[in-house]
């Protein structure tokens, strides 16, 4: 007896993301009830949407340090794209907190 699958309700989410249709992907993130893990990779998806159109500031402003550790990563790629001249001395001083 085959088990239906659960809906993938960020797939249209994931496939505007992965197809470079970033602004789209943003638009549609509206989406109700996801569990909390969904929510949090919407998040993600967002969050690299914005820093894939060049808004790093906006990622590192709305993510807090007390956001789930994958937004924390998602805030570090915008904190290390934002600043191209000191790449180096960013990740220095990540590895040493």
């Amino acid at each position: 007896m085959a088990v239906a699958a659960a809906p993938d309700h960020l797939f249209h989410l994931r496939n505007n993301f992965y197809l470079g249709s970033f602004q789209a992907a943003i638009n549609n993130s509206d989406l109700p009830n996801l569990s909390p893990d969904d929510a949090v990779e919407r998040d993600c998806l967002v969050y690299r949407s914005y820093i894939a159109l060049g808004s790093y500031q906006l990622v590192i402003n709305e993510i807090h340090s007390a956001a789930a550790t994958p937004l924390q990563a998602v805030k570090l790629l915008a904190l290390y794209l934002s600043n191209p001249h000191d790449k180096v001395k960013f990740v220095n001083q990540q590895l040493r907190a």
